[in-house]
């Protein structure tokens, strides 16, 4: 496993890249952020011992806006 400051993400240029580009390469990614989020509301969000593990989390939106409503017990992203 490396470390963040050895991966792509921690070159500004690349992370600015595909943030300024996510909408263009996954359209509904909003509406699947959204759509998450009233799942997690709905099954998990009263279990206070919740976990969440996100793979392939990319520059880490969703993971960020469910923070924004919700504070499960761990939170661990994985990307390649």
């Amino acid at each position: 496993m490396s470390k963040f400051e050895k991966s792509q993400w921690a070159d500004s240029k690349v992370s600015n890249n595909y943030g300024d580009k996510a909408n263009i390469h996954l359209p509904f990614r909003s509406l699947l952020i959204e759509i998450i989020k009233l799942f997690y509301n709905h099954l998990i969000s009263q279990n206070t011992e919740a976990k969440i593990l996100d793979l392939h989390c990319g520059d880490g939106i969703f993971i960020g806006e469910l923070l924004k409503s919700f504070s499960p017990a761990k939170v661990v992203l994985v990307d390649g």
